[in-house]
Order: C-alpha cells, then structure tokens, then sequence
C-alpha cells in the first residue's frame, strides 16, 4: 500500500513538473515577446532651427519625465551644454533661455548654420515642448525682426528623426505682407549627410549643421542619413495681425492615414488646413462635425502625384464668421485617405477682432499605435513670466475608457475623470467614425500650473494657447510607435546583418524607405548601402518604421579627377577648371560630396554643376548625393586668375563609406602666371610666354629657343611673344633674350619639351593564376618618359593595391578575375592591363561517418554538393596500418578506401584533400568507426541429445 502511493505521488509530482515547463515556456515566451515590443526609449530629441535664435529668454523648454526620475542636459547642436537638468514624473522642468533677444539675430537662409539647432538629452524617456514666448513684449530688449511672438513646438522625438520628408504649412503663399514665405529646416544628426531638395543635391552637413531654406509646399527633401526637420514662419499675419510660428515635419515614414482637426477661434484664412500626398492617386475624405459632434458636411479630394496638396477650411461654422459670437471652436473635421497623408493645420486667437494670432500644428495620425496614455505639460507664460496665458484643449479618443486628470495649483484634481467636472462635460462623439472628443479651457479645469491627463487607452491631445495677442498649437500625445532599432554585425566591411526584435513578426524591411520585396524575415542581409528600416508586430498592432540605420559598405571607389583649360594664364585673365567625379567601384556610393574652395590666387566668376548637384562657392562644396556604380558627374568653375606665380586648386571627394582606393580620392590642377618659364609635351601648343620690352630698347634677338618655337617681336606694343609647338623632345633649355641697341636687357628662361610615355610594359613572370585565400603579389610595370606608374586593383572585392608598388593584398574570399592596371602618367598617359585569374577552393559535403565491422576492408566517403570542380582526391591517415591514397580521380558520390584486415575495433582519423584543374585544393578531416566483430554463438547441447 506504502508502495503504492509512492508511486501515485511520484507520478503526480512529474505530471507537475512537466506541466510546469511546458507553462512556463509558453508564458515565457509570451513575456519575452512583450520585452520584445516596448516602445523606443525618447530619451533624446533632436530639433532643428527656427528662422529666429533659440539663445533668449524669448523663448522656453517644459521637459517632463515619461517614467520616474531622469537627469539630463540641454545643449546646442554642436555639443555645446547650455545647461544640466532633473526632472520626475508629474513635477516637469521649465527652463527660460538667457540673453536678450536683440542680441540672437535672426538667421539666414541658403548657408549652412552651426550650433543652431537643439537638442535634448535624458537618462530615461522624455517628452520635450519649446516655446516661443516673446508675447510682442520685448520692450528694448528686442524687435520682431529678432523673434516674433508666440508658438509652441513638441517634438516628435523618435518619429522626427528620418531621411524621406515632405514640406508643408496650413496655408500657401506669402504669409504677411513683405517677403514672408514658409521657411524650413533641416539638421543632419550624422556627418556627410547630403540634402536633396526637390531632386537637387543641395548641400551637404556634418552631424548638428542645418540648413534654412524655402521651397514649394509638397517638395521632397532627402537626406543620405538620419536627420529632423522644421516648418515656420517668420511673420505669419492672416488678417491685420500675426504671429510667428513652428513645429517638426515628420519624415514620411512617421506619417498615417486618419487625423482630426479642431477648430479655435481664428479667422477664414487662419483655420485652416493643408492636406499632401505622399503616394500617387491618392483620396481622402473630409467629414466636418459641428461644436456638438454632429456631422454637417462631406468632401472628398484626390491627390494624383506625390506632393499634391489640397487646403480646406476645418470645421464648421453656421452662418457667418464672428469673433465675438461665432468662431466655430470646437467643431472639428475627420480626415481619412487611402494611402499615408502628412497634415498641417492653423489655429489663431480672436485677436482683438482680427482672429489672426496664428501658430501652425503638424497633425499627429490617429491608429492603434499612435497617441500617449498619459500626457504631462504645464499652464503658458508670457515673456513676462509671471503673467499666465489662457489656453485651451481637447482630447481624441477611440475607447470607452475613463480619461483622468491630474493638476498642480490652487484647486487641484487628483486622478479625476475629466467628465465628471461640470465645466467640461461628457466626451461629444463625432457622428458615427467611432471617435469622442473633449473639450476644456483653462478656467474649466482650475487654472493649474502642471496637467497631468491618463487614461488605460492611447489618446491624441492638443494644447492650443489663444488670447487676443498671440497664439501657442501644438500636439502633445505621440506619433504612432516605432519598431525597435535594428541591430546591425558585420563580418567585413562588403556586406552588413540587420537583426530585428525576434518573435515580432510579420516583419518588413525598407531601403530608403522603399519597400524591399520580400524581405520580411526578423534579419536582413544588406547588399547595398543606404539607410535601412523595419516594421514589426507590437502589443498595439503593426509598428510604424524603426528609427533608420545608415550602412556604409566598402564596395565603393569614389574619384575625383580635375584638370584646368589654360597652365600659363595671364594675370587677370580667367580659366575654368573641370571636375569629373566617378564611383568606380560596384556598390552604390551616398552621400558624397566634393571639397573644391578656390585658394588665394584666384577669384570665383561661375559655375556649372551636372543635373541634380550643385556647387556652393562660398562653402566650396560641390554635393553629389548618392552616385549608382559607373556613375559620373561633372562641374566646371571659372575662376579669374588674381595673383602671380604658381597658383594650386585642390579637390578632396569625400563620403560617409570606407573607400578602399584612397589614392583618387584627390586631384589637384595648377596654373603659373607671370613666369617665363615652360613645361610641356611634344607636338602640344603652347601657351605663349609675353615680355613688355622697355621702350628705349631696340634690337631684340632671343636664342636657344627649342624647335619648332619661334619668337615675334612687336616694336610697336614693344611686347616679345614666345610661341609655337615644340616638335621634338629636348631636355631643360635655356632662352636669352637681349638686345644690341638701345637700354640693354639680358632675360634668360628654361623650356623644357617632354616625350610621350611609352605603353607600360609588365615584368615577366607575374602570378597570372592563383587560388582563392589571402596573401599578397606584386605586380611591376615599366614604361619610358614617365613621371611614375599607379597601380590599380578590379574588381574592389578582389582585394586592394598599393598604388605606388603594385602589392597585392588578396582577398581572402575573392574567386573571378581580376585586373590589374598601371596608368603611366605623364604626356598621353599609357594605361596596361594584367589578368589574373582566381579560382575558388574545391569542395564538397561529406555524408555520415562510414562505421562497419572489423575484418572489412573496403568501404568508401559519401559526398554531396561539389563546388569549384574537384577532379582529384588524396586520403591521408593519422595512424598505420591504413593504405594511403594518392591523386586518384574523383568518382562520382563515393570516394573509395582500403581498411586492413587486421584493424581492431576503434575510431580512425584520415584527412581527405581534394583538388581540381586548377591545382587548388582543399583538405577536410574525417573519422571512420570500425566495430568488433559479434561473438560466435554458443548453444548448450544436452548430453543425452543426439546431436
């Protein structure tokens, strides 16, 4: 019985501890894939410039903690610690800027700008608002022309950071009277980074330049790697008054396809909002609710292009416009379209009876992934700051669940559910698109200093600071999550693995934000180089793109080759230098740009850069962009010669990957002006030498002049002109000029006539083949009349060259054919090729391990999968008595061996070496297991058996 139930509780006890595993790995699955799916950490915001400094007490940051406590600082985008930070949730930190604003003068445009952006950086997630508070108060200690006041700016943190974006505002056209355009900007957050606006290679930055500019709504702006932008306005007056105004444009990989919009109290031209395609044939709807969510109106609008846009008025407003009786706020409109949309919204005050105090909003999409479950921010001051600003907000949401507000101040509320407060009132669905809104001003919830609002579901929540002299707009709820960033390993620089999260899927990876068909595994193997992106699955659904990671591969060779049209210019004469830059290698190159300022003995006239580059004289940099393998582009820059003597133009390509060929990377071109000295090739013109000869002088004779150069002499300009074409080769020569009358003059100067070089000729005895694997070869060539020989390497995955020796230091991969090329340099330069051809290593895949009885003695290799054609194998044994095997011709699909008769039981290693035509070779160990032979059988005979 005691046995028994032993055994009953140890059958219990293992059904437990088997069950418990198989929970625990379910539920620890689970619980790894929810580690997998939290949210990017926010922890470091980006943001670039406004048309006016951010370095005044014109303007303030409110950072407030998303988790806990967090330290951190606040710096100018060149590194640069404005100051130092701490922060806990619910108690947000203001920070009010020093200096006076008339002494942070606004910046300009079309220049590259360092430290002028921001940025802002914790040790856990933040969310970050900047604010324009100059309130029209400067007094003395500014104007509008150094910033002009007020708006507000939230940063997008993790989803502003991209390479795709699409510029926008509410509204086209001049904004005020005067010149006062749209402006945007753009801060690179990694070096080399080339900006392409509207398909032109404008510009390239280094990590924490931007760059202002103003451009078409709708035009798209690339970036070869990660960086933010700006959308503002300077001056912004839609009727009488204005403001200025701000906010980020999320690149369109942050973008979505539903948004709503509500309306303050601004005027016609002021509420308003500009919709823009990002694809081709795109629709969308409009449906305009009025204050009490009733739906009131419909359109729909196509967009045929990407960068189309469409702007209407939001909202909806019965009857006529009033600022004292019907502005419409709070009625709002629905946005929804068939493919991702970027939105753009302006808001204004009454504005003393003008509605025109206006501050721009970039939309935030409404998905399952997008908005925040809690929101923290504090009341909007004046420049002055103790004076409190009205303000008022509203609150989006798909879900039925209760929304709390938390509140600093005189009456505050702790954990309150927003709609049991009288002044605010229950959510107003909006007709029947599943969406509630809620409405309050800042008298309605108590006037607080800080206002926390949470809920168990995401909500998308607006601030919008109006009075009747300036306006504050902006989100304060997130863009929709991203994947986590994927990790990146290299084995070398040709190719790069991206890992995404595992357990996230379905995955899919985009290049340049393009989708990458059928790249939807959690790693990807990067080919080409660019910026890299994934979505993957999260606890809210399907993930925007992950923050972008930029991969640089070797495969590249930029060059850059300058030449110049006149060697010996005249003093203030011009000359025109011509740049040809190439990508000689297989892989496409990004971005590269071309460093080419003109020194000191020359002055800039023009330019003329290749379609879709462009050159920036005062910078000196020629942006390229992104430039396909075989690509070329061209710029020609004249310049006038201003100085005498040897005058040297240096260019330097550059770019964000390891170039494996350095030696082109630059070129330099040079002129002499003012020397009656001469270098040159036979049977080339040349560029003739001028004397002024002193007036009282007569009787010029020049001697020793090469053949084929004669001088003439014009006794009336009194100038002596050396020209011609030199028809033979000559060693340095002396010329004398002088003269047998007159002022006596004794002028000598050196003409030097230099040959062709002859072709290249290769030394003999060169590896023309070899096998696959590392190890280096020197390649000589020799050629005559030369100034010296390069050496270079095709193609790059063979390896690199040492452009001055020829060593060759192969690839330890590398299986093709490879050229070696020595440009002898000098007149006509002479360019030999050297093939050597490269064959890879033989081999095969073994089958299982022969194992078989002792007394055997043959038995044989299965194999499978021969590559680079073996034709001969070896077998070598690491112990006796096993015949060896000699280059034997490879049978198909078994490899035959001998085992002695007398070989015991045991295990036995041998070394299979196989080789093919082209006598490379491969060994692999192997083992063979022999087993004893199985006893006799012995059967008991009984003694009485007959047998």
């Amino acid at each position: 019985m005691v046995k028994n139930l032993l055994r009953l509780f140890c059958t219990i006890l293992m059904v437990l501890v088997i069950l418990s595993v198989a929970i625990g790995s379910v539920y620890g699955s689970k619980i790894n894939n929810t580690s997998n799916f939290l949210p990017p950490s926010y922890s470091k915001h980006y943001i670039a410039p406004a048309p006016w400094q951010y370095w005044s007490k014109a303007n303030e940051i409110v950072i407030t903690s998303d988790n806990g406590s967090v330290t951190g600082t606040i710096s100018k985008s060149d590194g640069t610690v404005i100051t130092t930070f701490a922060c806990a949730q619910g108690t947000p930190v203001v920070y009010r800027f020093t200096g006076l604003p008339k002494d942070a003068p606004a910046y300009a445009l079309n220049t590259v700008l360092n430290a002028a952006g921001l940025i802002v950086e914790a040790t856990g997630s933040i969310s970050v608002n900047l604010r324009n508070v100059a309130s029209d108060n400067l007094g003395s200690e500014g104007n509008d022309a150094n910033i002009k006041g007020n708006a507000s700016l939230f940063s997008f943190g993790d989803a502003a950071i991209g390479t795709s974006f699409r510029v926008g505002y509410y509204r086209d056209g001049n904004l005020a009277s005067g010149v006062h355009p749209p402006f945007y900007s753009i801060m690179a957050i990694e070096n080399n980074t080339s900006i392409k606006i509207g398909g032109v290679a404008t510009t390239t930055l280094n990590a924490g330049q931007s760059y202002l500019f103003t451009a078409p709504i709708g035009t798209l702006v690339e970036s070869s790697g990660s960086a933010v932008m700006n959308v503002s306005a300077d001056l912004d007056a839609p009727g009488g008054c204005g403001d200025g105004a701000y906010n980020p444009i999320p690149p369109i990989a942050s973008l979505g396809a539903e948004y709503v919009v509500v309306r303050g109290e601004g005027n016609l031209t002021a509420e308003q909002t500009t919709v823009i395609a990002t694809e081709a044939n795109t629709s969308f709807t409009v449906i305009h609710y009025d204050q009490n969510g009733v739906q009131r109106a419909t359109a729909t609008y196509t967009l045929a292009q990407p960068g189309d846009k469409q702007t209407f008025n939001h909202g909806y407003i019965t009857g006529n416009y009033s600022t004292t009786s019907n502005t419409g706020r709070y009625s709002s409109s629905w946005i929804v379209a068939t493919k991702n949309i970027e939105v753009f919204s302006g808001t204004a005050g009454i504005s003393v009876g003008g509605g025109c105090e206006v501050d721009v909003a970039t939309l935030v999409p409404i998905s399952s992934c997008s908005g925040s479950k809690r929101v923290e921010t504090t009341k909007f001051t004046a420049y002055v700051p103790s004076a409190d600003l009205p303000y008022f907000g509203y609150i989006i949401t798909k879900s039925s669940d209760k929304i709390y507000l938390t509140t600093t101040g005189s009456s505050p509320y702790s954990n309150k559910d927003i709609e049991t407060i009288a002044s605010v009132g229950a959510r107003k669905p909006l007709g029947t698109s599943g969406l509630s809104l809620i409405s309050f001003t800042q008298t309605s919830i108590g006037s607080p200093n800080t206002i926390v609002i949470t809920s168990a579901s995401r909500l998308t929540v607006s601030m919008v600071q109006q009075s009747s002299g300036f306006s504050m707009s902006n989100f304060i709820s997130r863009f929709a999550e991203k994947a986590d960033q994927p990790i990146v390993s290299q084995a070398d620089c040709s190719t790069a693995t991206l890992t995404a999260t595992p357990n996230a899927g379905p995955y899919q990876w985009y290049l340049n934000g393009v989708i990458i068909n059928g790249a939807t595994n959690n790693t990807h193997v990067a080919s080409a180089s660019g910026s890299y992106t994934v979505t993957t699955q999260l606890e809210c659904g399907i993930s925007a793109p992950s923050l972008p990671v930029t991969i640089s591969l070797c495969n590249i060779d930029r060059s850059i080759t300058k030449t110049v049209d006149v060697a010996y210019p005249e003093l203030n004469t011009n000359v025109v230098f011509s740049l040809k830059a190439e990508n000689l290698g297989n892989g496409n190159a990004v971005g590269v740009s071309v460093s080419d300022k003109l020194p000191a003995g020359y002055t800039y006239v023009s330019s003329v850069a290749s379609a879709g580059t462009s050159y920036n004289a005062t910078s000196g940099i020629w942006t390229i962009g992104d430039m396909a393998s075989g690509a070329v582009a061209t710029l020609k820059i004249t310049a006038k010669v201003v100085q005498t003597g040897v005058n040297t133009n240096t260019a330097t390509i550059t770019g964000s990957q390891p170039d494996q060929v350095s030696n082109n990377d630059q070129s330099s071109a040079s002129t002499t002006t003012g020397s009656g000295d001469r270098v040159l090739c036979v049977n080339t013109v040349m560029n003739p030498i001028v004397y002024d000869i002193p007036a009282a002088t007569t009787g010029v004779q020049v001697a020793g002049l090469p053949t084929g150069i004669t001088a003439s002499y014009n006794s009336t300009t009194k100038k002596l002109t050396i020209s011609g074409t030199p028809m033979q080769a000559t060693a340095e020569k002396t010329y004398t000029i002088s003269a047998t009358q007159g002022a006596a003059i004794n002028i000598t100067g050196k003409i030097t006539v230099n040959n062709n070089v002859t072709q290249p000729v290769f030394n003999s005895g060169l590896v023309d083949k070899r096998c696959t694997g590392s190890g280096t070869n020197t390649y000589i060539a020799t050629a005559s009349n030369t100034n010296g020989i390069v050496y270079s390497l095709l193609p790059l995955q063979a390896g690199t060259i040492n452009a001055t020796t020829g060593e060759v230091a192969w690839s330890a991969t590398f299986a093709g054919t490879a050229t070696i090329t020595a440009t002898a340099t000098g007149c006509e330069e002479k360019k030999q090729d050297f093939v050597v051809t490269v064959t890879g290593l033989p081999n095969l895949t073994l089958g299982p391990e022969p194992e078989f009885c002792a007394g055997v003695i043959s038995s044989s290799l299965s194999y499978t999968a021969a590559v680079n054609n073996p034709t001969t194998y070896s077998i070598s044994w690491l112990t006796g008595g096993f015949d060896a095997v000699v280059n034997q011709p490879l049978p198909v699909g078994n490899i035959p061996f001998n085992v002695s008769e007398h070989a015991v039981a045991g295990t036995y290693n041998g070394t299979l070496t196989i080789q093919n035509a082209a006598g490379c070779s491969t060994s692999i160990n192997f083992s063979i297991k022999i087993n004893p032979k199985p006893a006799a059988p012995h059967v008991m005979v009984h003694p009485t058996s007959q047998y």
